[in-house]
């Protein structure tokens, strides 16, 4: 479990179903996000099942949930890749829409990577995001992503593939 002023980040747990399911379901939250807005409590149950909760921990780490601390409810996570070249991964994030702009992600996100390099020995955080999605831009930026440049045709989106901007974290540049 880590913590911040704000928030805790603790392992994602069946028990979060219901939480998820608020913010995967909503069409704001989801616009910018990998997987398919939730139609369903059944589609929050499937994915901690085959994707939060069926993790081998020598390839991969446990997702986190963000909670904040003044109510212990779950409004997000954080979460890496499969580790590859033995000490790199990629990250993600979610948070329900009705949190966005208040410096949630940015502290979340902080504090995560910095566990990513001082607990579990990663040399070398990844990060990519839909072009559109300016909050995730700032986040990157806060955080101390540094842009290396666009990932030429790298995501389907509607119809079409399109570039994604991609950035990397070294411990030294986290802010």
């Amino acid at each position: 479990m880590l913590e911040t002023n704000r928030l805790i980040l603790r392992p994602v747990k069946r028990e979060d179903a219901e939480a998820i399911y608020a913010y995967a379901s909503d069409v704001e939250t989801t616009r910018f996000v990998t997987f398919d807005t939730y139609k369903s409590m059944d589609d929050a149950y499937n994915s901690l099942d085959h994707f939060f909760l069926n993790r081998d921990p020598k390839v991969q780490f446990e997702a986190l949930a963000i909670v904040l601390k003044e109510n212990n409810k779950m409004i997000g996570t954080v979460d890496a890749s499969r580790i590859y070249r033995k000490d790199n991964v990629e990250v993600g994030y979610v948070l329900h829409k009705d949190y966005w702009n208040q410096g949630i992600m940015s502290e979340a996100m902080k504090t995560y990577c910095k566990w990513l390099f001082e607990e579990k020995g990663i040399r070398r955080i990844e990060l990519t995001h839909v072009p559109v999605n300016t909050g995730s831009k700032r986040v990157a930026e806060k955080v101390g992503f540094v842009f290396e440049g666009d990932r030429r045709a790298f995501e389907k989106i509607d119809d079409a593939y399109v570039d994604m901007p991609y950035y990397s974290l070294l411990e030294g540049d986290l802010k």
